[in-house]
């Protein structure tokens, strides 16, 4: 028999939250009536968090990703929509109507049976697999596997599930030679109308859809939005973060990073008052650097244009150049000084040399070393500029973090560009 807490726990011999043995649980007895005759029947919070999602496989189809409920129970809670007599399933974070339009819970609990077919908790109806129709409500139930997803596998998931993935262009006429030596030397280069215009479109109109209703500082609630993510994830930048850093731990979130029209800068533009290309050297700044301790918080910045810069100071992403190679040295040099616990460059900044502001397109992105200094430009256009930001991380990349590794090599977490070194 299929036992849903085996499912869940296989990885673990005791529970994360207390002492109890869950080793042998799973022999004889299945699901909730194991965990209860075993005198544990309610599950750690620590246990039931650990997955928060699971996917349904049947024949050659998968659904989901549905939220978990109790899973000591073998319970699952299933946004869904009763229509025409058959449930529709909705994904995560979408509501349905369990009452034909007369409003009610939005949430339906499913029980896991033992056949590894699933049951209403609080009703005898099945869901049964339809090819043609998907899963519906029945009398004859199926037989489904399940695949467990934790939270950030299941928020990539939705995005996959509810994306067409579009043809894509060859990674090698997108990131090329030229590509991997200027980020070698200047720590940062430029992939050219890399994510479509389909994708900036609705990118730009979920953005601006919770502009008003939103609050900037926590991203207009949309760092986790599919229609963000599905810049990098139906792109072909997923293929040229996995091809430079080797494998990207999961993206779960983004930066959305809005621009306007700075009134100090509009006013020097009426004045006739010059507007230089070099923002200066006290502007700069590496990311992570203001919090006590932190140098590696992530492997490399990804930013997506939504909107053109196609003339200085308009927002522009302002790079300085080749900083990346001098950072590790001043980096050793501030923790020398002043102590590993103090906030970087909080008490010293070195001259990075003059600063370059990025002229780029709506769809083009850009992606630069961790230790490379930025900054966002000054702004006299009289546009918003749009861009959004993925701080992406190799896989193992914290291990890395602890053995020092990210202070002793700046490549060592960059296998795609060593051929080239």
């Amino acid at each position: 028999p299929i036992c849903f807490c085996t499912l869940l726990l296989s990885k673990m011999k005791k529970c994360a939250g207390c002492s109890f043995n869950i080793t042998d649980l799973h022999k004889t007895h299945c699901c909730g009536c194991c965990a209860k005759k075993a005198g544990h029947g309610q599950m750690c919070s620590q246990i039931r968090s650990s997955y928060n999602a699971i996917m349904l496989q049947c024949e050659d189809k998968e659904f989901g990703p549905y939220r978990l409920h109790e899973a000591v129970d073998g319970r699952v809670v299933f946004n869904v929509n009763y229509k025409n007599d058959h449930m529709t399933f909705l994904m995560i974070n979408k509501h349905g109507d369990l009452q034909n339009g007369r409003g009610g819970s939005h949430n339906a609990h499913f029980q896991i049976l033992a056949t590894g077919a699933i049951r209403q908790a609080r009703g005898s109806k099945y869901l049964t697999f339809v090819r043609g129709k998907g899963i519906v409500a029945g009398s004859n139930p199926t037989v489904f596997s399940i695949r467990c997803l934790d939270g950030d596998e299941a928020v990539v998931e939705e995005i996959r599930r509810r994306s067409k993935k579009p043809t894509l262009p060859s990674l090698s006429s997108v990131f090329t030679p030229l590509h991997a030596k200027q980020f070698i030397s200047e720590g940062y280069c430029v992939l050219k109308s890399a994510v479509s215009p389909v994708l900036v479109t609705e990118a730009l109109r979920e953005v601006n859809s919770h502009m008003l209703s939103g609050n900037a500082s926590d991203n207009f609630g949309l760092s986790k939005s599919p229609h963000l993510l599905n810049l990098v994830y139906n792109s072909i930048v997923s293929e040229v973060l996995n091809s430079l850093v080797g494998k990207v731990e999961v993206i779960s979130g983004c930066q959305v990073a809005l621009r306007p029209p700075e009134p100090a800068q509009v006013r020097k533009l009426r004045e006739g008052i010059p507007l230089p290309e070099d923002i200066g050297n006290e502007r700069w700044h590496i990311d992570g650097q203001g919090k006590p301790g932190v140098h590696s918080p992530f492997t490399v910045l990804v930013g997506v244009c939504l909107s053109d810069t196609q003339n200085i100071n308009s927002g522009n992403f302002t790079v300085w150049p080749g900083s990346h190679l001098k950072v590790l040295d001043a980096i050793s040099e501030h923790r020398n000084k002043f102590g590993p616990s103090t906030p970087l460059f909080s008490k010293w900044r070195p001259n990075m040399g003059p600063a370059k502001q990025l002229l780029m397109k709506a769809g083009d992105v850009v992606i630069a070393h961790q230790k490379l200094c930025h900054q966002g430009g000054p702004n006299a256009s009289p546009n918003v500029r749009y861009q959004i930001y993925y701080r992406v991380s190799c896989s193992g990349h914290q291990g890395n973090v602890d053995s020092g590794k990210c202070l002793r090599d700046i490549w060592g977490e960059f296998p795609g560009v060593r051929e080239y070194l």
